[in-house]
């Protein structure tokens, strides 16, 4: 467990993340797992997808510069850690067994760049994927797309 309030000896603050293809059904598994943990007690905090939050923003990644995508993705991740943090620093202040639930995580951005960009995002930003990936979530649940194998039932007007 990576979180653990001082006063506390047994730690009660588990941070996970939802992470896999489109169609994979991350967001209906965020709705039954809330419930079904807070069915027992536990406090559910769900970070939203930072990508999501980004295109829904205004920004478009259609069409854009090498450049432009080196510094989306940097962004993006940004933006991924400082709400992880925010949501970690809320499940701290709030008493009893709290479970922060990630829509996608940080190394998802790893998949939408060039090995270089993300080198140089890491470098930029003092991280390294074993950082990332190691010491980020008490656990990572990939999700296989239902898309894998039937290509035709995909489209992006059903994501």
């Amino acid at each position: 467990v990576l979180y653990k309030r001082p006063e506390e000896k047994t730690p009660t603050i588990w941070k996970v993340v939802l992470t896999g293809g489109p169609c994979a059904g991350k967001t209906t598994a965020l709705g039954a797992l809330q419930a079904q943990f807070s069915r027992h007690g536990i406090k559910v905090f769900m970070v939203p997808e930072a990508a999501t939050q980004i295109v829904q923003g205004g920004v478009s990644f259609a069409g854009i510069t090498p450049e432009q995508s080196l510094a989306y993705q940097k962004s993006l991740i940004q933006l991924q850690l400082m709400q992880e943090r925010v949501f970690v620093d809320l499940a701290m202040a709030t008493p009893g067994p709290c479970l922060v639930i990630c829509d996608r995580g940080t190394m998802d951005g790893k998949a939408y760049c060039s090995e270089e960009n993300w080198q140089t995002i890491l470098r930029d930003l003092g991280l390294t994927d074993w950082g990332i990936r190691d010491n980020q979530y008490d656990a990572v649940f990939h999700m296989v797309t239902a898309a894998d194998g039937a290509p035709e039932h995909y489209t992006t007007g059903n994501n």
